[in-house]
């Protein structure tokens, strides 16, 4: 593999991170405030 594959494959997975992150964070959020109105 060259340094470009290697750079390429890094910036690919921190999109995906991001986006899992992001995926996750919002689901949390909308659990919490579920959680808040039934409360």
């Amino acid at each position: 593999m060259g340094l470009a594959d290697i750079i390429v494959l890094g910036v690919v997975g921190f999109g995906v991170l991001t986006l899992v992150a992001g995926i996750i964070d919002g689901e949390w959020e909308l659990r919490q405030r579920n959680k808040n109105k039934r409360g």
